[in-house]
């Protein structure tokens, strides 16, 4: 067991394989597109919308290309436009963690939008997964979740409502590494939260049976080497550099003792971004949510300074 463990730290530690970072991997055609948002609910302080768009990676699974989300748009009679963030779900899709961070920051006055990614909710065709051990599949849907959240930025930057110059963006583990790729890709997202982010992609699904178990990834030739190298093309590392010199517009929050995105590959990530300011939860990957409270406070007070006219 020690044996291990001082594995998986050095691996984590580790860079993958070495790759130039290449935005153009994420590139999507910018023109006009048709999109739907239909009222759903509302109460004192927002409205929740309904919201559909094509992605602009058009895939062989026909369910999986259309883009859905939620706006919580708050209310407010101020002709002031507001600002926006997109909010990014964790590995087992929408859930009370990030659908309560989106009602959090627009009943503080920030708009949110809470996109599903690829294979996740009606994206799903009931067969495949955003992560599996089809690994050509596992890095298309990265690409195509990183342009879905492009798109959203420009859909949000078209709403009446929003200010296109304050958009941030804000993810939950499986989330928060989207959203890590996607500030450090697109200089639109002004700001960023990264809420129990990593780096190294193959780690994860190395140690952590992500993508399956240990026993079956061995009988598929799955070794941290072959999925360092295929994933290296969409990794955080790859494009955290992109964004170390806006440092300063992104707060991270990792745990101690996280047992999915292990301390190591924390750090790895954060040192890669240029060490950006980082609160430090004690508690494993699914405990610290006993911070949530403070999380969202701390949250929504990051964009309320970096947003602030």
């Amino acid at each position: 067991m020690k044996r291990m463990l001082i594995f998986l730290l050095a691996m984590c530690g580790s860079l993958p394989a070495a790759v130039a970072a290449n935005p153009s991997v994420f590139t999507y055609r910018r023109g006009t597109f048709e999109s739907s948002m239909t009222l759903q609910s509302q109460d004192d302080a927002y409205r929740v919308y309904a919201v559909r768009y094509p992605s602009p990676m058009i895939t062989a699974f026909a369910t999986d290309n259309t883009v859905y989300g939620l706006f919580y748009l708050p209310k407010s009679k101020s002709p002031v436009r507001k600002p926006a963030v997109i909010v990014l779900h964790t590995l087992g899709g929408p859930n009370d963690v990030t659908l309560l961070l989106a009602a959090y920051l627009a009943r503080h006055g920030i708009a949110a939008l809470h996109l599903d990614m690829p294979f996740y909710g009606p994206r799903s065709d009931g067969v495949h997964h955003f992560l599996s051990t089809n690994v050509d599949l596992t890095v298309q849907n990265i690409k195509q979740a990183v342009m879905d959240i492009r798109r959203g930025a420009g859909w949000l930057a078209d709403q009446p409502e929003i200010n296109p110059a304050r958009i941030g963006i804000a993810g939950v583990s499986l989330g928060a590494t989207l959203a890590s790729v996607s500030f450090c890709v697109d200089p639109r997202f002004r700001a960023g939260v990264l809420i129990l982010a990593g780096g190294n992609l193959a780690k994860g699904l190395v140690a952590n049976g992500l993508m399956a178990s240990r026993r079956r990834m061995k009988a598929l030739g799955l070794n941290y080497a072959f999925l360092s190298k295929k994933l290296a093309v969409v990794d955080p590392l790859t494009y955290a550099p992109l964004g170390a010199k806006r440092r300063a517009d992104l707060l991270m929050f990792n745990a101690r003792q996280d047992e999915i995105v292990l301390p190591a590959c924390a750090n790895a990530l954060w040192r890669a971004l240029g060490k950006p300011r980082r609160y430090w939860l004690y508690g494993g990957h699914y405990s610290t949510m006993i911070y949530l409270p403070d999380i969202l406070d701390k949250t929504t007070k990051f964009f309320q300074r970096k947003f602030s006219p």
